[in-house]
């Protein structure tokens, strides 16, 4: 009986590891889009949405939980994919490069910030499209279907930038 005593423990600890992992582990999946970014941004709606490979990069407005975030559809249900790296990159005084990476794709969603709207003509060594926020003049946005590193350059009103050091 002591034996039983001293194993009871360890193997409750390890019940609990493993019914807590595949608890993590299962995604939960949502009837639409809309629904899936209302859910996981506690009320918040789409709005914006920026196409990538097998999902969508959605921008969240009315949310102070999450502003943006990665959603895919898989068999007519939504999911919710939260592992993405951000960093942030000072361009100038005005201008902020925010780099969205995307593991599941190995994306990078760029988007482009001013404090003061000033018109802005952009390209890159990717030769990627930058878009306008449908609802925001100082943001600007742009999916590049990779990881960037110190080789992109970026040039912002005939001035070039190596934002992203080694």
């Amino acid at each position: 009986m002591n034996k039983i005593n001293k194993l009871l423990l360890p193997l409750t600890i390890l019940g609990t590891a493993v019914i807590f992992l595949i608890l993590i582990n299962h995604q939960k999946s949502y009837p639409s889009l809309k629904a899936a970014v209302r859910t996981t941004s506690a009320g918040g709606e789409v709005a914006e949405k920026m196409k990538c490979k097998d999902g969508y990069y959605v921008f969240i407005g009315d949310s102070s939980i999450i502003t943006s975030g990665f959603y895919y559809e898989k068999n007519n249900k939504w999911y919710y994919d939260s592992h993405i790296r951000k960093r942030n990159y000072q361009i100038n005084e005005n201008i902020e490069l925010s780099v969205y990476y995307i593991f599941k794709e190995s994306t990078s969603v760029l988007e482009i910030t001013q404090k003061e709207p000033v018109d802005l003509t952009i390209s890159d060594s990717y030769n990627t499209v930058f878009k306008g926020r449908k609802n925001d003049s100082k943001q600007y946005l742009a999916v590049i279907n990779h990881n960037l590193n110190s080789d992109y350059k970026i040039t912002i009103n005939e001035k070039e930038y190596k934002p992203i050091k080694k």
